[in-house]
C-alpha cells in the first residue's frame, strides 16, 4: 500500500477525510445486508413509538389552544363547598352576576350542546348542535369563513332564530351562496348568516350548527338550581390568576347570602381553559406509563444494535489492528463506528417518521370523538425535528460501547491472535448488553401485566347489570305536535308498550340519562332525618316501570315503580344501595321519606341493588329514582332487552316508531356492550401499545442476546476445541453454555425485579383495580424472560457443541 497516497488523501483536508470516512462506513455497511436491515428496523420500530408518543403529547400538553391568545382563557364552574372535589356548570342567573360584576373578566360566555334534527327532505337528520352566547366566538377570536357572526341582539327576546354552520355541512348542501337560506332544527326556521372555519372545534365539541341562547324564552333560565351551563372568560390583560379567583370567591359568598336555598352550599371557582380540557387522570397516567415503556424499548433498540456492531468488532480486529498499525488513530477507528452508528440511526429515524404516521392515525382512530377533538395530533416540524434529536441520541448510544470495546482492544496482539483480546474484553461488554435487555425485557413484562390487569378488572368487573343482549338509543319528541308533557308521555307509554310486544323484546324501559354515556342529572335531596337542611346534591335518574327489568337489577327490599306511580298517585322514589350506605346504614329505609327540593316529600318504596350508571373508573354514588309519570322529561334514552343481538332488533324498533309517528327518529343506536368498550378506551390503547411494545422488545432482545452470544461462543471455539480434545462431551459443552445464559438471565431479572415492584406499586395508586405484582407472577415472568434467553442461545451453542476438536484448532 502506498503510505504517501494514504496520508495525503487524509490530509487534503477535513472534509475529504470525512467523505472518505462516509463512504467507508457506507460500504461496510453494505458488505454486511443483514446488519444494515436489522439495526434500521430495530431503531425504526422504536423511534416509530417514540415520534407517536411525542406527536400525542406535544398535541396535548405543549401545543396552545387554537385561539386568540388561549393564556387568557379561563373555565368557570361553581364547586360544590362540603366536598371541594363536586363540579357543576353555572345557572343563567349565576352567569349574568358574574358577567356584571367580576370586573377582572373580559367577558363571560356559556354554551352546551345537544342534538337537533334537521330536516332535509322527507328525511330527518341528527346533527350536534353547540348553543353559546352571542359573545362566545368574540371571546375565543375566530374569524367567520364567510358571513358574520352573532349579534347582540340575536339573543334578545323576540329575535329572529339565526345560525353559523360548519364547513362540512356547508360543503353538503353544495356551497355556493347559502347565507339567508332557512335551517330547519326541531321544526323551528333559523336563518344561515355565516359559516365557521374548516377544521373547527368549539371546545369539547365539533359542532354542525351554532345558534344563540335566548335567555328570556326558557322558565328553567331563571332557576339559579339549574347548573346546567359550560362557561368560560377570558382574563383582563395583566390581570393575575388569583385575583381572579378571589374576586369570584367573594361573588360567590354573596350569592350564597342572597339565596341560601341555592346557593348556600356552591362557590366559584376559575381555572386555566387548557387544563380543564386536557385528557382525564386516566389519559395522563397512561401517556406516563407509555413514556417509560418507549424509553426503555428505545433503550433495548440502541443495546440490540449496539450488541450488533459490538459482534461486528470481534470479526474486524484483525482489520482495525492493521489500519492502526498503518496509522489509523483510535479517533478515526472510533469515527468509522459514530459514522456507521449514525447512517443506521438517520435510516431508523426515516421509517421510524414513516411508521409514526400510521402510528399516529392508529391512535387518533382508537380515540372516541369527544373531548381530543380540539388537540392537534399530526406530525410537524416539531415531531421531525425531535425525531432528529432522538437519531443523534440513539447514534452516540449505538456506538458509545463499541468504541469503548475499540479503545480497550489490544490491537498489537491482535495481529498476532485476534480471538485473544476478544475473549475477554469483547466478553465482558457482550455479557454487560445482555443484563441490560434482560432486565429492561424483564422490566416491560412486568408493567405491561399490570396494566393488563386493570383492563381485565375494567371489562370484567361486576357492573351490576348485565350488558349483553341490551339495545340503547334515544328519541326526541319535538314540540310539534308534541306541546306538552302529557301528549310526550303518552308517546312514550305507547312506544314502550309496542316495542315489549315485538317477539324479539324481552323488557324495555325509559331514563332521561342513559347508563354508561356520562350524563349524570343531579338535584340535591334532603334525607329524613339530615341535619342540614339545604340537602346534599346527589345523581337523580328519572325511569319508567320496567327500567331495572330492562337491566335485570334486582331490587334487595320493599318493590320497585309501578304503572299505578303516576301524577294522581303519592309521591314515591327508589333508592340504591349505595344512598341506604350513606344515610341509613342501620335503621329501617323502606316508609321513610326524603325530600327532592322544591317538590313534596317522596316516600322510598325500594331499594335496588347499586350498579354503574355513569362511567366505570367512578365509584358507585347514591342515586334516587323517581317514576317518570311523576318527573317527565322530553328527551329520554330507551333501553332494551333483546332476545338475539340487539343490533338485529334495530330494523323492527324503527318500523314500530314509523307506525306510532313517521316524523320521529332513533338516533345514536348502541349496545351497552359498545358502551362497555368506549368506556374503557384509553386502557385498550395503552395495552395494545405496550403489547406490541413489548413484543418488540422481547423480539429485539432476543435478536441482541443472540449476535452478542454468537460472537462470545465464536471467540470461545479454541476453548471448546481443547475441552472436547480432552473428553468433554457435546452435552457437557451445551450444558456450560446455557448454564451461563441462565446465569445471565437471573443476574438481569434480579437487578430488574426491585425497580419492577416499585414501579407497580406506583401504577396500583393510578389504575383501577391495580395491585403490587405478587411473588407469583414475578416469578412467571422471569421463567419467561429465561426461556427467551435460552432460546436466543440455544443455536449458537448447538453450533459450538458440534464443532470438530481439528477444526476448533485449526480456526485457532
Amino acid at each position: 500500500m502506498d503510505h504517501r497516497r494514504y496520508g495525503t488523501r487524509w490530509n487534503a483536508g477535513w472534509g475529504a477525510g470525512f467523505s472518505l470516512k462516509r463512504r467507508r462506513a457506507i460500504r461496510a455497511l453494505v458488505r454486511s445486508p443483514g446488519l444494515a436491515v436489522v439495526g434500521v428496523v430495530t431503531l425504526g420500530l422504536g423511534i416509530a413509538g417514540t415520534v407517536t408518543l411525542f406527536s400525542f403529547v406535544k398535541g396535548v400538553y405543549l401545543e396552545p389552544l387554537p385561539y386568540s391568545n388561549p393564556q387568557q382563557l379561563m373555565a368557570v364552574y361553581s364547586i360544590e363547598r362540603e366536598s371541594e372535589s363536586r363540579r357543576d356548570g353555572l345557572s343563567f342567573p349565576d352567569l349574568q352576576d358574574v358577567a356584571s360584576e367580576a370586573s377582572l373578566l373580559a367577558g363571560v360566555a356559556a354554551y352546551r350542546s345537544q342534538e337537533m334534527i334537521l330536516s332535509r327532505g322527507d328525511r330527518p337528520l341528527r346533527i350536534h348542535v353547540t348553543q353559546t352566547t352571542t359573545n362566545a366566538l368574540d371571546l375565543l377570536g375566530i374569524q367567520l369563513q364567510r358571513g358574520r357572526g352573532f349579534a347582540a341582539q340575536d339573543g334578545e327576546a323576540g329575535a329572529a332564530p339565526v345560525a353559523l354552520i360548519s364547513q362540512a355541512l356547508y360543503e353538503g348542501r353544495g356551497g355556493g351562496d347559502v347565507l339567508s337560506e332557512s335551517l330547519y332544527l326541531d321544526g323551528t326556521a333559523f336563518t344561515v348568516v355565516g359559516v365557521l372555519p374548516r377544521g373547527f372545534a368549539f371546545l369539547r365539541t365539533q359542532p354542525d350548527v351554532l345558534i344563540p341562547f335566548n335567555i328570556r324564552e326558557h322558565a328553567r333560565h331563571s332557576d339559579r338550581s339549574d347548573r346546567f351551563l359550560a362557561v368560560f372568560a377570558r382574563l383582563k390583560s395583566e390581570i393575575e390568576l388569583n385575583a381572579a379567583r378571589q374576586e369570584l370567591s367573594n361573588l360567590a359568598g354573596r350569592l350564597s347570602q342572597a339565596y341560601p336555598d341555592t346557593n348556600g352550599h356552591w362557590g366559584l371557582d376559575i381555572e386555566p381553559l387548557q387544563h380543564v380540557l386536557r385528557p382525564s387522570r386516566d389519559v395522563r397516567a397512561a401517556m406516563a406509563i407509555l413514556s417509560v415503556t418507549l424509553a426503555l424499548v428505545l433503550l433495548v433498540s440502541c443495546a440490540n444494535v449496539a450488541n450488533l456492531l459490538l459482534a461486528r468488532i470481534h470479526r474486524r480486529e484483525a482489520e482495525l489492528a492493521v489500519r492502526s498499525a498503518l496509522g489509523a488513530g483510535l479517533g478515526r477507528l472510533s469515527l468509522s463506528l459514530l459514522l456507521e452508528s449514525t447512517i443506521l440511526a438517520l435510516g431508523g429515524g426515516l421509517l421510524g417518521l414513516m411508521l409514526g404516521t400510521l402510528g399516529v392515525r392508529g391512535v387518533i382512530a382508537s380515540i372516541p370523538v369527544g373531548n381530543l377533538s380540539i388537540f392537534d395530533f399530526d406530525l410537524d416540524l416539531k415531531a421531525v425535528g425531535f425525531t432528529a434529536l432522538v437519531c443523534g441520541v440513539t447514534a452516540i448510544g449505538t456506538c458509545l460501547v463499541p468504541i469503548v470495546r475499540v479503545v480497550s482492544i489490544d490491537l498489537a496482539r491482535s495481529l498476532v491472535n485476534s480471538s485473544a483480546g476478544a475473549g475477554r474484553g469483547g466478553g465482558r461488554w457482550g455479557k454487560s448488553l445482555i443484563l441490560i435487555e434482560v432486565g429492561v425485557t424483564f422490566f416491560l413484562l412486568v408493567v405491561s401485566s399490570v396494566v393488563l390487569q386493570s383492563v381485565q378488572k375494567m371489562h370484567h368487573k361486576e357492573l351490576g347489570f348485565s350488558p349483553e343482549r341490551l339495545l340503547t338509543f334515544r328519541v326526541d319528541p319535538r314540540p310539534v305536535p308534541y306541546a306538552g308533557m302529557t301528549e310526550v308521555q303518552n308517546f312514550y307509554e305507547s312506544l314502550v308498550r309496542d316495542l315489549v310486544d315485538l317477539p324479539a323484546v324481552e323488557a324495555a324501559g325509559t331514563v332521561n340519562d342513559l347508563t354508561l354515556t356520562g350524563a349524570d342529572s343531579r338535584g340535591r335531596v334532603l334525607p329524613e332525618g339530615h341535619e342540614d337542611t339545604t340537602g346534599v346534591s346527589i345523581s337523580v335518574r328519572t325511569i319508567s316501570p320496567g327500567f331495572f327489568s330492562a337491566l335485570s337489577v334486582p331490587i334487595v327490599a320493599g318493590r320497585g315503580l309501578k304503572e299505578s306511580d303516576d301524577r294522581s298517585a303519592s309521591p314515591v322514589v327508589v333508592v340504591n344501595r349505595a344512598w341506604v350506605n350513606r344515610w341509613k346504614p342501620d335503621g329501617p329505609v323502606v316508609g321513610t321519606r326524603l325530600e327532592v327540593l322544591d317538590q313534596r316529600p317522596r316516600e322510598i318504596v325500594g331499594v335496588v341493588e347499586d350498579f354503574y350508571e355513569v362511567r366505570l373508573d367512578r365509584p358507585i354514588e347514591p342515586v334516587v329514582y323517581l317514576p317518570e309519570e311523576q318527573n317527565p322529561s322530553r328527551r329520554r334514552g330507551l333501553i332494551l332487552r333483546t332476545v338475539g343481538e340487539p343490533t338485529d332488533q334495530l330494523a323492527s324498533v324503527l318500523e314500530k316508531l314509523r307506525q306510532i309517528d313517521p316524523e320521529q327518529s332513533v338516533y345514536a343506536p348502541r349496545p351497552m356492550a359498545e358502551l362497555v368498550e368506549r368506556q374503557a378506551w384509553v386502557f385498550k390503547t395503552t395495552t395494545k401499545m405496550l403489547t406490541v411494545l413489548t413484543g418488540l422488545g422481547l423480539l429485539m432482545s432476543m435478536a441482541g442476546i443472540f449476535s452478542v452470544t454468537t460472537a462470545t461462543v465464536a471467540q470461545r471455539i479454541a476453548e471448546v476445541g481443547i475441552r472436547m480434545a480432552v473428553g468433554a462431551s457435546r452435552r457437557s459443552i451445551l450444558f456450560l453454555i446455557l448454564k451461563e445464559c441462565v446465569k445471565l438471565s437471573s443476574i438481569g431479572v434480579l437487578l430488574a425485579a426491585p425497580l419492577a415492584y416499585a414501579a407497580t406499586r406506583l401504577l396500583s395508586g393510578v389504575l383501577y383495580g391495580v395491585e403490587a405484582a405478587g411473588l407469583p407472577a414475578i416469578v412467571l415472568l422471569a421463567a419467561l424472560v429465561t426461556a427467551t434467553t435460552l432460546a436466543a442461545t440455544l443455536a449458537p451453542a448447538w453450533r459450538a457443541a458440534n464443532v470438530h476438536p481439528m477444526a476448533a484448532v485449526r480456526i485457532d
